[in-house]
């Protein structure tokens, strides 16, 4: 079973968003941590030791409940992958971007990595780190969500309403603009679980593989079911 580790947020969760049950093909458990919000975890900064265990508390919360396998509702956590995983016996994925080791592994050590962000201008090097020690040296570009348009708004000011074609319109801008400005781009990555709603289309778009943390969590979760 899959646990989901949420922020503190009431903004709608979509179809294909990690925080929407109906993403997954079977039951997902969840565990609300009251003291993440937005704002707190958007950061360039190392997250508190006191936020941290409450996430170390949820994952365990969570593995009560029957989860298997835990994620979280938001890609910028990859800053305390190896300190979560470690106080936990169950495997924990944290953001989509522990998954570069595993794209570089795949399409080769020259693969050009594009990550659509929620806020490129607070995603950076604590965050793309295989463990605290160890920084990632793939070739990566990253393109953040305009912080004018819909989904940016709605993310950062908890809106309870979401017009979900012009937040649409926000991701396949930004994809386009990326791919633009580096057509030698090989791979999307999401790191924003609530642009997932829109990885068919991406792919359609654009043409390129497209990976996400909902995949990541769905084919964990396969190998450890009966």
């Amino acid at each position: 079973m899959i646990g989901i580790l949420m922020l503190n947020t009431q903004f709608p969760r979509v179809a294909g968003d990690i925080g929407n049950p109906g993403t997954f093909d079977h039951q997902a458990v969840y565990h609300r941590v009251d003291q993440a919000m937005v704002k707190t975890i958007v950061s360039n900064q190392p997250l508190s030791e006191t936020l941290l265990e409450e996430f170390v508390k949820g994952t365990h919360a969570l593995k009560q409940m029957g989860a298997s396998v835990v994620g979280t509702s938001c890609g910028f956590l990859a800053s305390c992958q190896a300190r979560i995983q470690r106080r936990t016996d169950i495997p924990v994925i944290t953001s989509s971007l522990v998954l570069i080791p595993t794209l570089q592994t795949l399409f080769g050590d020259d693969v050009i990595i594009g990550v659509l962000t929620f806020d490129n201008q607070k995603l950076g090097s604590i965050h793309l780190a295989l463990t605290e020690e160890k920084e990632i040296s793939a070739s990566i570009r990253i393109a953040g969500l305009p912080q004018d348009g819909e989904l940016y708004q709605c993310i950062k000011n908890d809106h309870l309403t979401l017009d979900t074609n012009l937040a649409w319109g926000d991701v396949r801008a930004t994809t386009q603009s990326m791919v633009a400005a580096h057509p030698q781009i090989d791979v999307l990555l999401i790191e924003c679980t609530n642009i997932s709603p829109y990885k068919a289309r991406l792919r359609a778009e654009f043409g390129l593989p497209v990976f996400d943390l909902v995949d990541a969590l769905k084919w964990i979760d396969q190998s450890s079911s009966s």
